[in-house]
């Protein structure tokens, strides 16, 4: 997902030989229904909390307290039943409830982090708000003490990228990956990019305490099903202190469901990933969100093989850490997209120029059939207007392009289109996979509601076998695992030993440099044959 902003859609991974181990226990339920089973796990009201913390909710109106997490004896002094009911005053105080609740600017939701805010009977104590019109929920956690002062570590966060640091995408997530290991006490620390699919690759390792490397090993989109990756997007970072430790229930006069967790720092985890990360062996595990123009890019993800609480200034600096990285991969997606304009206008102004001055069938195109191929670095090319096809180099049959113009049309909803194995969308096309495996479509218009006025450019390429490393082979030790709701997902792998998986009937993949240069060469077009 390097650049997800300049792709609108895609489809598709490739063939695989996959083919899972029989278990008695799944023949009851198909594969796909225990995987879509495991996106429908309720992250945000899972109705617990971790231990390292403690919490309770409000009314945002009266901020008279309607549930706390069980465990408010050992903060507090107090039971929860003598908890529930007060006033939030009464616990923090009159003046830091003013002090911190007043905080935000009037805004109706708000999410707000205090480092020792306040000082309990057993110490100084981090507070964490969040704020709702429905809801006031505040985390009480301990400060403990870290092995760099704050000092250390903004040294760290500011230090200035090196020239051959600040290169590229691999460099930087090198000199980030090393800052995050500075400060962050992990066994283990990985960088993970999420792909067109939303699968994923690790594609930085730091710390060798673990059995297996995970560099370069990709893992499916069911690891991180879309619940867990929309909290992902709406939190900055995500702490586990300890797999082996028993949740904390919340209790009071609202149920369990009706507390939204989605920002709350100490939310419990599924037990489906803490099986996840006690096969992996970890016991704690800490992970950050890399942002990119809005959407989820990756994440930087920290193992430790003993129970580790992270205080949360860290966890704060992290986040901060975090941001930096971002912004330098923006930096350098800007620096390329600017390189890509530069490099298509002294390759592209010359296909322009062979153009005639009215364009009245694909024919038209023939003086720049073969650079249009080569600017995408394509096989064969295909241009149609209304009903009339042109081909140039390896293509399908003309008439199995308009079947596969008509599918496009009904995939896409704007003017671009690509996939990498066209026979998963259209398995007739799999007799001719080895000449024609992909394909990338884009229209001088909406692909799905083009008129016979509009041209629409194609290119395809050939088959590229490949091989992809997976962290773990499917069905390799896989079993039933029931939710509290009774819904059975798949029992988490016991094995991360890479599997081969050899792709077919896949064509190389469209870069993000080529679609954005397709897109180029369509509104330049455009802008020459259709001014305004």
């Amino acid at each position: 997902m390097a650049a997800r902003d300049d792709q609108d859609i895609s489809y598709g991974t490739g063939t695989t030989n996959m083919t899972p181990q029989s278990d008695p226990e799944l023949k009851v339920f198909s594969s796909d229904e225990l995987i879509a089973n495991c996106g429908k796990e309720d992250l945000a009201h899972i109705g617990a909390i971790q231990p390292f913390a403690c919490l309770f909710e409000a009314d945002p109106i009266s901020q008279t307290i309607r549930a706390c997490s069980a465990n408010t004896q050992g903060f507090f002094s107090k039971e929860p039943s003598a908890i529930i009911g007060q006033d939030i005053a009464e616990l923090l105080g009159a003046e830091n409830t003013r002090r911190y609740l007043s905080i935000g600017g009037g805004k109706t939701e708000v999410t707000l982090t205090f480092p020792n805010a306040i000082q309990l009977a057993s110490g100084s104590h981090h507070l964490a708000l969040t704020r709702s019109s429905k809801s006031i929920i505040i985390e009480v956690e301990t400060a403990k003490q870290t092995e760099h002062t704050s000092v250390e570590r903004q040294r760290v966060i500011n230090r200035p990228l090196t020239g051959v640091a600040s290169s590229s995408v691999t460099a930087v997530v090198e000199d980030f990956a090393s800052r995050f290991e500075e400060i962050a006490p992990f066994s283990r620390i990985l960088i993970y990019q999420f792909l067109d699919d939303w699968s994923g690759k690790v594609i930085c390792e730091r710390g060798n305490a673990f059995e297996h490397s995970m560099l370069g090993l990709h893992f499916p989109a069911s690891d991180i099903p879309p619940q867990a990756r929309k909290i992902y997007e709406s939190s900055a970072s995500r702490l586990i202190a300890d797999t082996e430790t028993a949740n904390v229930s919340i209790v009071g006069h609202l149920s369990n469901q009706d507390i939204d967790l989605t920002a709350v720092r100490s939310r419990a985890c599924s037990p489906v990933h803490l099986m996840y990360l006690e096969n992996m062996g970890a016991r704690a595990a800490f992970s950050c969100s890399i942002m990119f123009k809005g959407q989820l890019w990756g994440l930087i993800t920290c193992h430790n093989r003993t129970p580790l609480q992270l205080d949360l200034q860290v966890r704060l600096d992290c986040e901060r850490l975090t941001r930096g990285l971002a912004v330098e991969l923006m930096r350098i997606h800007a620096e390329r997209k600017m390189q890509m304009i530069e490099n298509f206008r002294s390759g592209a102004r010359a296909l322009m120029e062979r153009l005639p001055a009215n364009i009245e069938q694909p024919r038209d195109f023939e003086n720049c059939s073969l650079g249009l191929m080569q600017l995408l670095d394509a096989d064969g090319v295909a241009i149609t207007k209304g009903d009339k096809v042109y081909t140039f180099g390896i293509v399908p049959p003309i008439t199995e392009i308009q079947v596969i113009a008509e599918i496009v049309a009904s995939k896409s909803t704007n003017r671009f289109f690509k996939i990498d194995n066209l026979s998963s969308i259209y398995p007739g096309a799999a007799t001719y996979a080895k000449d024609v495996a992909g394909l990338m479509a884009m229209s001088t218009s909406n692909l799905s509601k083009t008129k016979d006025q509009d041209v629409i450019f194609y290119w395809f390429r050939r088959e590229h076998t490949s091989q992809v490393n997976w962290a773990g082979g499917p069905g390799k030790g896989q079993s039933i695992f029931y939710l509290s709701d009774g819904s059975p997902v798949l029992n988490p792998r016991s094995s991360f030993d890479t599997w081969v998986e050899e792709r077919r009937n896949t064509c190389r993949p469209w870069t993000s440099e080529q679609i954005f240069k397709a897109n180029l060469w369509a509104h330049n077009y455009s802008k020459k044959h259709n001014p305004i």
